[in-house]
């Protein structure tokens, strides 16, 4: 077990090497029946950021079957993987699958895709409670790229960042609540808790953060209730 771990951290560094989403889809084409869960998110998320890779990328016949490869991964009792190769799937593979396929711009008729985030989005749900705060972002940020709010997802998202938020940096915090306001998903419990933590930090904020925070209350029209009026004002 030990032997195979340092192997697919090998092929992890491997992946993350590669500077072409051509080369990655090659090496996928050769090896991708021996990747655990990591190396198969870190090739979609490799893929989506390479310089040739990303929207270009979302119907190419082998990142669809990094796709399968991915799904077989998420659900090993459906498709029989061995028991001592079995994996949990964490926050931080939701998060980053989705952000991969958010920046793909998949359609609607992409369905592996699509069936792929409607995954995310239901599991993703129930692991929130063990989010980090990249994570936490990274699927706010994807789902509102992708205008498409799921149903129990942001508000678990919204539950979780205001416990969170003192963990947060400034950017969880300007693009969390950017995300919500591009979804039409008020959150006052998250409002109230991010006007107030953000007062405290206004010496280190960027433009960029207070603008995202100042147009996202905007668009939300957040009223003067609970002085949240008042402290949007201040900002």
């Amino acid at each position: 077990h030990r032997h195979r771990s340092m192997w697919h951290a090998s092929l992890n560094k491997r992946i993350i090497a590669h500077r072409s989403a051509d080369d990655i889809l090659a090496m996928c084409g050769e090896m991708l029946s021996g990747f655990d869960l990591q190396n198969v998110v870190t090739s979609i998320s490799c893929i989506s950021q390479c310089r040739n890779g990303g929207p270009r990328c979302k119907t190419n016949p082998q990142f669809i079957e990094v796709l399968h490869r991915l799904e077989v991964l998420w659900a090993p009792g459906t498709f029989c993987i061995p028991e001592d190769e079995r994996e949990e799937a964490l926050p931080h593979h939701f998060a980053s699958v989705a952000a991969a396929l958010a920046r793909m711009q998949p359609h609607r008729r992409d369905g592996t895709l699509q069936r792929v985030l409607r995954t995310v989005a239901a599991r993703a749900t129930v692991a929130v409670p063990a989010a980090q705060p990249m994570d936490l972002m990274l699927l706010a940020w994807a789902f509102a790229t992708l205008g498409y709010a799921p149903k129990s997802l942001m508000p678990a998202i919204a539950r979780e960042a205001t416990l969170k938020i003192r963990d947060f940096n400034e950017m969880h915090i300007s693009i969390i609540t950017w995300a919500f306001a591009k979804l039409n998903v008020r959150s006052d419990p998250w409002i109230t808790t991010m006007v107030e933590e953000t007062l405290t930090r206004l010496a280190v904020l960027w433009p960029q953060h207070i603008s995202n925070i100042a147009w996202a209350l905007g668009t939300l029209m957040i009223k003067s209730d609970c002085r949240i009026g008042v402290d949007c004002f201040r900002l």
